[in-house]
């Protein structure tokens, strides 16, 4: 390679592919920091990540080109392969002007970022890394340059493109702000979710199979469930959730059926981020999956502090008692509520699988948080807690604010 110079503003950024994308993206979609083109520095087994990120960069109008390497893992022979790369640049041979090139330190692996580094400042050429949770370009070589603020202004369907994640099920009219009115009856729910747990489940049975007529006036003050039950059916009638059809529960609708099944924990979330002073991109979302394997059940998307964040609410599976028939084939022992009939299996209250979100969101860096009108099992629990998982159910539900701004705004750390 021949004799270069260091520039003020360089117009090809070379990138070190990674499994995340931020690093590479932001900078370059940042009008401060803005490159004409990019390079990107892959080894084959990132070769699909590479396709992505070219894609993401190209369709905003950057041009963008792919240097295939056999990562080694020996930083001498990366080296090697990425100066006879470098020479083919335009202004790279010794009677040529030098290359305005600076090379994003952020990703790649460790041995990639070595030979990089080593190279660009034998060369005298500028490097910079880039923090994304702070959106700042912090330059490593000449140290004596001022850090960068990033404004990439990113939607949060890039991320997911530039992730290879394809959320299912994704709903642009549910991301309409949530009425006051609604507001108010999820914050309610949360508030109160040790005392309507139960009558939730409850409710759900009785909308769900009609068993038997609801005495909408219990006369036993002493029976607290029933109390509970009676005011959670009144308040969600008001609401136009639930009616009351010749003495039995119905669901006013599909949506109805799916707010009461825990959709409204989505909701409570989904008002309680769209009140938030920072800005955050939101999406309703049934699943996230990745665009070449699994997949995982999913409730919210937002993109915060250039930082992906993922809610999945649990919903408990019931242990439904199926009733005995007569020789009419009439149910004989469904005339009456049973507490027994439909109560929440513990061993099986999440359809949560830890592992499997870790698939999926590998190489995103991003946050999940669990939320559950019941607690998870001790061992989803604990898992959770080895993969960085944050957890918000049961009685902690009233906490959701706070647990939510301490998620967004703190340092736990996510999967990636």
């Amino acid at each position: 390679m021949g004799a270069v110079a260091a520039v003020d503003q360089p117009d090809t950024h070379l990138c070190l592919v990674a499994p995340e994308a931020l690093p590479n993206l932001l900078p370059a979609l940042s009008p401060a920091s803005a490159p004409g083109q990019v390079i990107l520095l892959w080894a084959p087994p990132l070769a699909a990540a590479a396709t992505r990120l070219a894609a993401c960069l190209q369709r905003r109008g950057i041009a963008c080109t792919r240097w295939e390497i056999a990562d080694t893992g020996d930083p001498a022979a990366i080296q090697r392969q990425l100066a006879r790369h470098l020479a083919t640049l335009p202004g790279a041979a010794p009677a040529g002007a030098p290359p305005r090139i600076a090379l994003n330190a952020s990703g790649g692996s460790r041995a990639m970022a070595i030979a990089a580094t080593a190279l660009f400042r034998a060369h005298d050429l500028p490097i910079f890394c880039v923090a994304p949770a702070a959106d700042r370009l912090v330059w490593l070589h000449p140290a004596a340059r001022p850090v960068q603020s990033l404004d990439a202004s990113l939607a949060l369907t890039e991320v997911l493109a530039a992730q290879g994640l394809v959320p299912g099920g994704s709903d642009p009219a549910g991301m309409a702000a949530v009425p006051p009115p609604r507001q108010q009856l999820c914050a309610w729910l949360a508030e109160q979710n040790r005392r309507l747990a139960p009558a939730l489940t409850e409710l759900d049975r009785l909308a769900t199979h009609a068993p038997a007529p609801v005495d909408a006036q219990p006369q036993s003050a002493a029976d607290a469930r029933m109390r509970a039950l009676t005011a959670l059916i009144q308040r969600l009638a008001l609401a136009g959730v639930v009616r009351i059809d010749r003495g039995r529960v119905r669901y006013a609708d599909r949506a109805a059926r799916a707010f009461v099944q825990g959709g409204w924990i989505a909701e409570h979330c989904l008002a309680l981020l769209q009140e938030r002073s920072v800005p955050a991109a939101l999406m309703r979302v049934e699943a996230l999956a990745r665009e070449d394997g699994p997949g995982h059940p999913a409730d919210l998307l937002c993109l915060a502090r250039n930082r992906l964040h993922l809610m999945v609410c649990l919903r408990p599976r019931q242990d439904r008692h199926r009733p005995r028939q007569d020789q009419n084939g009439s149910r004989r022992d469904q005339d009456r509520p049973r507490q027994d009939q439909h109560r929440p299996s513990p061993s099986a209250a999440t359809g949560i699988q830890p592992e499997l979100l870790q698939q999926v969101l590998a190489g995103s860096d991003a946050r999940v948080l669990l939320l559950g009108l019941l607690e998870p099992p001790p061992a989803v629990r604990r898992r959770a807690a080895e993969l960085g998982i944050q957890v918000c159910a049961g009685s902690r539900l009233a906490a959701l604010p706070a647990t939510l701004r301490t998620w967004i705004d703190g340092t736990d750390q996510g999967l990636g």
